[in-house]
């Protein structure tokens, strides 16, 4: 769960994971949940993110641009009134012209090029406050991101391209109240909205006609949410949270259009999946008991789900303890149940990644999960200077929905996505987090290293056999190291591996009836996309101006060894026709090509920023 200014994010990457979408820029604080959930976080099964934007500066104005050769970006903080209310406006683009073009220019000459990509993205973040009194505030927030991805490949005869679009717009109005020193509340409407668009077409020509196929799937979903809560702290060792919230959410669940065009057929055909309303409602509260040595969070959340004229109702429970044995170690503790509503299918072949966001049904149940976790905490001296965490977690999940092997929302666009899903699958995750970090002196960073499992079970799958879920990292390495070269001078560096994901590859193919190649799948989830790895390197010199302005140039390398990561993998069949003796032929199956398709090569950048 990924919350900016309590408003959910469905999809948190620009460039599929090249960068997040949230701009360092605009953003005040990030907390991170990974166990002993707060019951006022609800709604998903795993870790929370909640974010929270800068409100402006409310004495000053405060600028900032940044020119660059791969992004551009600029923030704005300044104050309506002087001490009483304030706006901060944020941006941030990719500038494709500079990357692509080699390509581009090949292209405007008429060149033919065997494939083509083009990637671009932006984000805006604007949000302003007012103090109408000591004990009265207000606020409201913007955010919308888009990407798109375009890639165009032609070979011999057959020119096809692959578009990708997706983006989260978000909207927050809060109104804050003070009763007292230690009664506080707030009342916020929400609102939070998700686009996605996959759209693949082939153009096939011939002497006599040009014959095209495709496809276009959509994915949407508005929410509209209420909120309200309290806090309540009548002493320095204990808070109680407390709070309402309903959130009417609307789905368009994989909206999918199938094309067939040529000089004899022109057919458009729609799949049956229609859009569906929910209301989801929920209610908390939460303890937090805080001494030297002690910290209790223990709370529960109940919340129900009306759809199709049936209730879904959970009931979860959630506790959270760290004990200081001394200054230097805090062991951790955590329990949580937690109940999701929504469910996202992923396409289980190894094309681009198709996850579309659904809703639980008449048909389909909520999904729920049940986690614990243990942790620990030591400081290696008094000043906090070097810590070390470990923490461990063990999750059970029920009511997950998975397709069937072969099947999914473009194959099968003529059934309802209910009855196309296997339904009641289980899964577990575990695990076991390890973190060294060094936080300040002349060089700090850290190393971080995970060691996980992620599994998933159907009695449709695998004859009911346990396999690796598509989430499923086994190892994840992580080094950051940044340094102060000299006054004005500083050197950054990180290196990433993990993993690769698991992936579903045929196991052999055929012809189909209409003589068309057909892949042949079998287990699910049979192999692993190629080892993630990069290293990345960045220099920056920061100064003054005789204007009193601060100056920063930055240089680096993305990418530093050009490593090959494939985001996803082509499969193709090739075949071969074989003449008979008596004249004619046939046409069979020879063999299957696996392509990898990579996104982002080695990228050198260069920028300039001026604060003012």
């Amino acid at each position: 769960m990924v919350l900016l200014d309590e408003a959910p994010i469905y999809n948190t990457s620009h460039i599929f994971g090249f960068l997040s979408i949230f701009n360092t820029d605009a953003i005040k604080n990030i907390d991170l949940y990974k166990g002993g959930f707060p019951a006022r976080f609800g709604g998903r099964l795993s870790s929370v993110v909640d974010i929270s934007m800068k409100d402006g500066n409310k004495l000053e104005s405060k600028k900032e641009l940044s020119l660059g050769i791969l992004s551009s970006r600029f923030l704005i903080e300044c104050p309506f009134s002087k001490g009483k209310s304030s706006y901060m406006l944020s941006g941030r683009t990719m500038n494709t012209g500079f990357i692509f073009l080699p390509r581009y220019i090949k292209l405007w000459s008429g060149s033919i090029l065997k494939e083509f990509n083009s990637i671009w993205f932006y984000d805006v973040n604007a949000k302003m406050n007012f103090n109408l009194n000591d004990k009265n505030q207000l606020y409201y927030s913007l955010y919308n991101n888009y990407d798109y991805w375009l890639n165009i490949e032609q070979v011999a005869n057959r020119k096809s391209g692959t578009t990708l679009n997706w983006g989260n717009t978000t909207s927050t109005l809060r109104y804050n109240h003070t009763f007292s020193n230690n009664l506080f509340a707030k009342f916020a409407i929400i609102y939070s909205g998700f686009n996605y668009a996959f759209k693949n077409q082939a153009d096939i020509i011939t002497a006599d006609k040009t014959t095209t196929t495709g496809f276009t799937v959509r994915n949407n979903i508005k929410d509209l949410i209420l909120k309200t809560g309290i806090e309540f702290t009548p002493s320095t060792s204990y808070t109680l949270r407390a709070g309402i919230e309903h959130t009417r959410h609307r789905f368009e669940p994989g909206s999918v259009e199938i094309i067939n065009i040529s000089d004899e057929v022109n057919t458009t055909q729609i799949g049956k999946n229609k859009t569906l309303f929910t209301q989801e409602s929920a209610i908390y509260a939460e303890n937090h008991f805080q001494t030297d040595k002690f910290r209790l969070n223990a709370g529960l959340r109940m919340a129900n789900l009306s759809v199709d004229d049936i209730n879904y109702f959970s009931f979860e429970p959630r506790l959270g303890l760290t004990y200081r044995i001394h200054n230097q170690h805090d062991i951790k503790f955590g329990l949580s149940r937690m109940r999701q509503f929504l469910h996202q299918l992923s396409s289980n072949g190894i094309g681009i990644p198709n996850d579309i966001w659904v809703t639980a049904t008449e048909k389909v149940k909520p999904s729920q999960a049940q986690q614990i976790d243990f942790g620990w905490d030591y400081r290696l001296d008094d000043k906090k200077q070097w810590e070390i965490s470990l923490d461990a977690y063990y999750k059970q999940l029920t009511d997950l929905i998975d397709y069937p092997q072969g099947a999914d929302i473009i194959t099968n666009f003529e059934q309802d996505w209910q009855d196309l899903v296997v339904k009641n699958v289980e899964g577990k995750a575990y695990g076991l987090e390890f973190m060294l970090r060094k936080n300040t002196g002349k060089i700090n960073g850290w190393i971080s290293y995970t060691r996980s499992t992620s599994e998933r079970r159907a009695t449709e799958i695998n004859k009911g056999n346990w396999f690796p879920s598509r989430f499923q990292r086994e190892h994840n390495l992580a080094v950051v190291l940044n340094t102060k070269l000299s006054k004005k001078w500083s050197f950054s560096a990180n290196f990433v591996y993990q993993s690769g994901f698991p992936v579903t590859l045929p196991e052999a193919a055929g012809l189909g009836l209409d003589g068309r190649p057909v892949l042949i799948y079998t287990d699910r989830n049979n192999a692993r996309m190629p080892i993630y790895h990069r290293a990345d390197i960045g220099f920056n010199k920061r100064y003054l101006t005789k204007r009193n302005r601060e100056v920063m140039w930055s240089l680096g390398i993305y990418n530093v060894y050009n490593r090959a990561n494939p985001y996803y993998l082509e499969p193709s069949v090739n075949t071969k026709f074989i003449p008979l003796p008596n004249g004619g032929g046939t046409t069979v199956y020879d063999n299957i090509t696996i392509k990898l398709k990579n996104v982002i090569p080695i990228l050198p950048y260069f920028s300039y920023q001026i604060k003012f």
